[in-house]
């Protein structure tokens, strides 16, 4: 070999040279190119999956609404019709757009599960509309159809890998955005729905009470568990905490403090008083607040 070697000319060599050079750093650089080109597909699938996240929430949210406004109507409170009316257009408005968001995915199951939610909703609206159904059985299946749109929401998570981030500060956002927060919008539309009803009759019964108890312990459970997840995302990446902190501290007091009224005004009162308009709204505004803290967290 070195006999070889020595009879080559220069400009041989230092091919030689190169050739070993090039064998050498080929497979490093293989790997990094690799590294970086699975990096980036995961940050577009995570990008892909952010617009219908994002529909799903704001039609989960109307179809809440509806709920509660539906509620209200079936229990003899006519004067909210057009609201409700008018929030149905919405939700199937909503509908269309998580249909048109989710199809991008190219995931037919996510489609379908959507296609089949959406008769559901039809199917509610219908009857509400034409009377033929009492406020328990809508309030019923206004909530298992959300339980469908958050199960939807999950798994479109799960398909976009956004809830596989592996940086700790995003891992924690999403977990708290697309997973707590959801959840805690839930019962707190819950407790608004069964609330305003119950305020609507003016009666409430022990088995009321430790319903709606129920539902706010629920509420409180997600509450917790959504806060933690934005610490930890705050301690991961400090820089979110300008964006962060005032919503979250926002959101947070909202929460509690419907909290703390549902359990005076409804749990612990022996006689209501407080009008069923009032709470929906006061109720709505909470929510609202929530939903606030999400479009922000959704730019960070």
């Amino acid at each position: 070999m070195k006999q070889f070697i020595s009879n080559l000319t220069l400009s041989r060599k230092f091919t030689l040279i190169g050739v070993l050079v090039l064998a050498m750093v080929a497979m490093p650089v293989w790997l990094v190119i690799r590294t970086a080109v699975a990096t980036l597909s995961v940050a577009r699938a995570e990008v892909a999956g952010i617009e219908p996240s994002g529909d799903m929430l704001t039609l989960i949210k109307l179809t809440q609404q509806h709920r509660g406004q539906s509620a209200m109507v079936l229990a003899g409170n006519d004067s909210i019709q057009a609201a409700r009316q008018a929030k149905k257009s919405e939700v199937e408005l909503a509908m269309s757009r998580a249909q048109q968001s989710v199809a991008g995915l190219a995931e037919p199951g996510l489609d379908e599960r959507l296609a089949a939610i959406r008769r559901e909703w039809q199917a509610v609206a219908d009857a509400i509309g034409g009377k033929s159904i009492t406020g328990p059985q809508s309030f019923a299946r206004h909530t298992a159809l959300i339980a469908k749109q958050l199960a939807l929401l999950d798994d479109i998570v799960d398909s976009s890998t956004l809830a596989f981030d592996s940086e700790a500060g995003t891992h924690h956002m999403v977990s708290s955005v697309l997973d707590h927060l959801p959840r805690l919008n839930e019962s707190l539309g819950q407790m608004r729905g069964v609330g305003a009803t119950l305020l609507t009759r003016g009666e409430i019964m022990p088995e009321d009470r430790a319903r709606i108890t129920t539902t706010g312990a629920t509420a409180q459970q997600h509450l917790d568990s959504a806060r933690a997840a934005f610490d930890k995302a705050m301690d991961a990446e400090p820089a979110w905490r300008q964006a962060l902190g005032g919503p979250v501290a926002s959101a947070v007091a909202a929460a509690e403090a419907v909290l703390k009224l549902t359990d005076e005004q409804i749990v612990r009162a022996e006689t209501p008083s407080l009008a069923s308009a009032d709470y929906f709204a006061t109720m709505t505004k909470a929510i609202d607040t929530q939903l606030d803290l999400t479009a922000t967290a959704f730019k960070v």
